[in-house]
């Protein structure tokens, strides 16, 4: 009974025990199975048989003829299981690193073997692999997208549910028009929605008469990356873009902000430490001088 490494072709170790039937000199393998080691269950690696020393011609006609002494000038015997050896077994290579208390006793006795401390053959694990993403498809969400690389069945990215909770139905609703050397875009009017639950941005365009265009919504609501940030690591508008006269890129789509309902002002008023000075300042501007034109009427 002789516990043996097998050197496989990706220089791993697999252990296995091998069985050495001194009756009639066969020899039998047996597996060694552990846990999630991805291997089929299978308990023998070699059923019970006479092994040759020498390896057999691959042209001998195995299927229909048996192996006998003719063939084979010396068969395996317990000599060349000793602790330390290597053997060759139908093409692979065993190492004897160790071996049970009857074993060792019967080499000392019969083989004069006094040292039959086991060889340690542990190697030491590798290091996990750092675990890179791919590059960003385009094809659904950067979120969705990371998700499928971290488990085998993905699960739905993470959501700030506080935040979507505190800010549930607070949306700021800017007017812009698009920047556009088409004559056909040039009277177009949208409104831009800003959700603050989650950052994503929707576009309506309100219907006109005799315009020639099809209003409506112009853009599902979904995050918008600014022009120039890079796909793995996009930066995406804040309310801090969305100054008066600032432009706004939508996929190819240039906007630019003219105006903002009351509540952007007061909501930016009312959170001041979370937005641009500059931002607050030019919305106070443009409905200050909405407010004077509407009282000099």
């Amino acid at each position: 009974h002789t516990h043996t490494h097998t050197h496989t072709p990706l220089h791993t170790y697999h252990a296995q025990v091998i069985h050495y039937y001194l009756v009639d000199d066969t020899v039998e393998i047996r597996e060694v199975h552990e846990q999630n080691d991805g291997r089929d269950p299978t308990p023998l690696l070699l059923c019970r048989q006479r092994i040759p020393k020498v390896p057999i011609p691959s042209n001998f006609p195995t299927v229909v003829m048996e192996l006998s002494d003719e063939e084979v000038k010396e068969w395996l015997s317990p000599k060349d299981f000793a602790l330390g050896r290597t053997v060759n077994i139908m093409g692979r290579r065993f190492l004897i690193y160790d071996m049970d208390k009857f074993t060792r006793e019967f080499y000392q006795i019969n083989f004069g073997v006094e040292n039959s401390e086991p060889i340690q053959v542990k190697q030491t694990p590798a290091p996990p692999a750092q675990q890179v993403l791919p590059p960003y498809n385009g094809f659904g969400s950067l979120e969705d997208s990371k998700q499928s690389c971290l488990s085998l069945i993905p699960q739905p990215p993470k959501k700030d549910l506080m935040r979507m909770l505190e800010n549930d139905g607070k949306v700021l609703r800017f007017a812009a028009i698009l920047n556009s050397s088409r004559p056909e875009d040039e009277n177009r009017k949208f409104i831009i929605s800003y959700y603050l639950s989650d950052d994503m941005i929707s576009i309506y365009e309100p219907p006109q008469r005799n315009s020639g265009v099809i209003g409506g919504k112009f853009l599902e609501r979904t995050r918008v990356s600014k022009p120039g940030s890079s796909v793995d690591n996009p930066e995406f508008y804040h309310p801090n873009d969305f100054s008066i006269g600032a432009p706004v890129v939508v996929f190819n789509h240039n906007f630019v902000i003219t105006d903002a309902d009351t509540y952007v002002v007061k909501y930016m008023e009312q959170h001041s430490a979370d937005f641009a000075t500059e931002t607050i300042n030019s919305l106070r501007q443009k409905h200050g001088t909405v407010l004077q034109e509407t009282g000099a009427r």
